[in-house]
């Protein structure tokens, strides 16, 4: 039921944002498109919250995007982030554009960890991040894994370096996040980037960026810039079968490739999605 809800909100909010009618062929292709997106089959299939995750960030973009209330935003970005690591982008996304929803919504975060802690000990938290390294160790040389963090420390890269070119990606996004999809794109892409581990169905939270790079795109006319973003859409959406043996061709080049490709799309956002 809550997967079926996030598509169901993740389409509801993209044919919002671009003015369709609901009855119309171009709300039912956008509703197949995002029912058929590999990491939305990955979500439903996993059954994670991940899914649920990438359905609030879409709803709290919607909402934040609106006149009206806009402090309806702050609980669906409080949850999200606290539903999937990689969905903590959506708070610096507020904190740049909307700083009063944003406190609302980092409040709201902080209660619900708390409660958490208060519910469960506090020994929860050094056992996630405990887990966190372990799992990032583990899978670090996974095909299906996209992370970037923990294949370059695999990889021999010192943590100090890894940690000061995430400090570089954050401060170019929130130097370039001026408008809500700005923001909202940027520090999605950010997010993922940041993330221990990142399997397929975390991308599901692309669909932010994606679609305000194809609404860019189209405003721009280039045919190149539009077979780029497809291209780029079509890496994140391969099974993670054919990512898989792909690796057994060449883990090197595809696992090097995968994490290019999500640069590519972090840099493209931030650096122009602002002036759109």
């Amino acid at each position: 039921a809550a997967s079926l809800a996030s598509i169901a909100t993740m389409a509801s909010v993209l044919i919002e944002r671009s003015g369709a009618h609901w009855k119309s062929p171009a709300a039912l292709l956008v509703l197949a498109a995002v029912a058929g997106w590999q990491p939305v089959l990955a979500g439903v299939r996993q059954g994670d919250a991940v899914l649920p995750a990438a359905g609030l960030v879409a709803l709290a973009w919607y909402l934040i995007g609106r006149r009206g209330n806009v402090n309806r935003a702050s609980f669906p970005s409080a949850v999200a982030a606290c539903l999937a690591v990689p969905a903590i982008g959506v708070l610096p996304a507020l904190w740049r554009t909307a700083p009063r929803v944003a406190a609302i919504a980092t409040g709201v975060f902080l209660i619900l960890v708390a409660a958490t802690v208060a519910a469960v000990g506090p020994a929860v938290v050094s056992s996630f991040v405990q887990t966190v390294g372990e799992t990032a160790r583990t899978y670090a040389d996974a095909p299906a894994n996209y992370a970037i963090a923990g294949r370059a420390l695999k990889l021999g890269v010192g943590a100090s370096v890894v940690a000061a070119a995430f400090v570089l990606v954050l401060i170019c996004s929130w130097w370039r996040g001026t408008t809500v999809d700005a923001a909202f794109a940027t520090f999605a892409v950010a997010g993922l980037m940041v993330a221990p581990v990142l399997w397929s169905q975390h991308l599901a939270l692309l669909l932010i960026p994606f679609a305000v790079l194809f609404v860019r795109t189209l405003r721009g006319g280039s045919s190149l810039a539009l077979a780029t973003l497809a291209g780029l859409a079509l890496m994140f959406s391969l099974p993670d079968t054919v990512a898989i043996r792909l690796a057994h061709i060449s883990s090197p080049l595809t696992l090097i490739a995968i994490s290019a490709a999500l640069v590519t799309v972090w840099g493209w956002t931030t650096f122009s999605v602002h002036t759109a």
